[in-house]
């Protein structure tokens, strides 16, 4: 849990970059905290587009379920001798 002080002390590395750099102390925390909120809304509107109900389906276990079902069915058939017409 030490990333939120690790941001923290990046961020205002970058405050004191832009602070030596020539810029006001003040632009330098608007720049500086304006890209940190850029950043953050586009991650959080990456992660809510993931969360969408059909990307949590689990499409690939329904379809090896719906597989298995049919070999199940078919060995069914061929051990008990029925023929492939509706039980």
């Amino acid at each position: 849990m030490l990333l939120i002080p690790a941001l923290v002390i990046l961020l205002e590395a970058a405050v004191a970059g832009l602070t030596a750099a020539g810029l006001a102390v003040g632009w330098a925390s608007l720049a500086v905290g304006g890209a940190a909120l850029l950043i953050g809304l586009a991650l959080l509107a990456w992660g809510v587009s993931r969360l969408k109900p059909e990307r949590l389906v689990p499409n690939k276990t329904i379809e090896q379920l719906q597989r298995d079902a049919a070999v199940v069915t078919q060995q069914i058939r061929t051990d008990h001798g029925i023929s492939g017409r509706a039980v």
